[in-house]
């Protein structure tokens, strides 16, 4: 059979656990002081959780092994978002915001963007008021890698000084920044800096060669000439 309620009765339970309607013709489930637990069966199939919206269509669901899945149905990992616009139209997936005092802060990741949507996915912070939008990339609890609003790039630094109009990868280590050149995991080729030098460095018995016009101008053997 049925169970009818009407406004604005409810069903109470111990401990102040109510069912009931919520003044708006949706239904209010109230636990003040202990967990709610929502179980499913165990079958593969049918053993899963789902949340719907607009008179039954399903929004999210926890499935059987326990993935999460936002706009799926069959979601392969621990949180899968799924949009049905096709690839042509710009969609954020996922957007964090710390919006409180002054400055207010977020970062976007989101699905095909530019003006051809040739670009597939993007991360993005998001200014809301003051701060420089930056953007750290962090490891074991420390910055690595730091984009600034101008589209420069600092590794091993957060200073990050360019001339005007350039834009700049500044590197920075203990004993200098260095980038390292290899060919399928062999031979190393260095542009690297101390406090006073700015050295190539080729670890292999070649040449160092310079080119302007697409052409070789100058080149440095590997006996020195």
């Amino acid at each position: 059979g049925n169970l009818s309620l009407l406004q604005p009765k409810a069903i109470s339970f111990a401990n102040s656990q109510t069912i009931r309607d919520n003044g708006g013709g949706g239904l209010a489930i109230r636990v003040p002081n202990y967990r709610l637990d929502l179980i499913a069966g165990t079958d593969a199939g049918n053993g899963h959780i789902t949340f719907q919206t607009n008179n039954g269509t399903e929004r999210m669901r926890v499935s059987n092994g326990g993935n999460v899945g936002i706009g799926t149905t069959s979601p392969a990992v621990k949180l899968e978002i799924k949009t049905a616009t096709s690839d042509t139209t710009s969609v954020e997936g996922l957007r964090l915001y710390n919006a409180g005092g002054g400055i207010g802060a977020g970062v976007k990741i989101g699905l095909g963007v530019g003006a051809t949507y040739s670009e597939k996915a993007y991360l993005r912070t998001d200014i809301i008021s003051g701060g420089s939008g930056r953007l750290f990339i962090g490891v074991n609890g420390s910055d690595r890698v730091l984009i600034d609003n101008a589209g420069n790039v600092g590794i091993g630094t957060t200073t990050l000084t360019n001339s005007s109009g350039y834009s700049t990868l500044s590197i920075s280590g203990t004993t200098g920044g260095q980038i390292a050149f290899q060919t399928s995991g062999t031979g190393k080729h260095y542009l690297f800096s101390s406090a006073l030098d700015f050295n190539i460095y080729n670890s292999q018995a070649g040449n160092i060669r310079l080119y302007t016009s697409a052409s070789e101008k100058m080149r440095i053997t590997s006996s020195g000439n």
